[in-house]
């Protein structure tokens, strides 16, 4: 009797194709727009969102370093596991006859396992590929953005952060929520608002919070 899993896995295989072709257009992480609107100018001063811009950057090279050395362990591990079945199809080719039935049988077990180990690592080669791709194009957009800001030095950064301290101070005091000031800097329309609602919504409020 044929096996559930292999069953299904087997119906499902063109499925799995079909959905990973669909995929390879879209991000998995951030869109460009979610980088540039909500990363890195989400911050009322550009210290601010070069900060949040570089940290950003930083973690999609760390995951893509961690990625590059995992990929190079994986394939070393391929390698091992290949010598390995030669080594065991080696021995059944030429001691088979001498080694019993039971022997034989278990050795052929080893192999089968050892195949296994290697088809596990390569069907999630996709999915890691695509995360891969998507943390590179996520790690360009991102350095496209930081690169319009002006660089800073560390005093230059300290200068700024009293108007970020006290940025963040004033949007609670005006009840502004960070959702309802980027809706504002995307110029969304929000004049369904109604009330005192309305009133805190006010683009006027924005220029208070920046001092303007």
């Amino acid at each position: 009797m044929e096996d559930i899993v292999v069953r299904n896995i087997g119906e499902f295989s063109s499925i799995i194709e079909e959905i990973e072709a669909k995929s390879r257009n879209l991000p998995f992480g951030n869109s460009k727009f979610q980088n540039q609107e909500l990363v890195v100018k989400r911050h009322l001063t550009k210290g601010r969102q070069l900060r949040d811009g570089l940290l950003a950057i930083n973690n999609r090279i760390q995951s893509l370093r961690e990625a590059y050395y995992s990929r190079q362990n994986e394939e070393l591990k391929i390698k091992k596991k290949e010598i390995e079945i030669k080594k065991l199809k080696s021995k059944l080719s030429k001691f088979g006859w001498i080694i019993g039935k039971y022997n034989r049988e278990l050795i052929e077990i080893d192999i089968k396992q050892i195949e296994l180990e290697i088809e596990k690592v390569l069907a999630n080669k996709n999915h890691s590929d695509k995360i891969i791709e998507d943390a590179v194009i996520e790690a360009k957009d991102l350095y496209e953005s930081i690169s319009q800001l002006p660089e800073y030095t560390r005093e230059e950064f300290e200068a700024e952060e009293f108007d970020h301290i006290t940025g963040l101070y004033k949007k609670e005091v005006f009840k502004i929520s960070e959702s309802v000031e980027k809706l504002m800097a995307l110029g969304v329309n929000i004049d369904d608002v109604s009330g005192e609602s309305q009133k805190l919504l006010h683009q006027d409020t924005i220029k208070k919070i920046k001092g303007e």
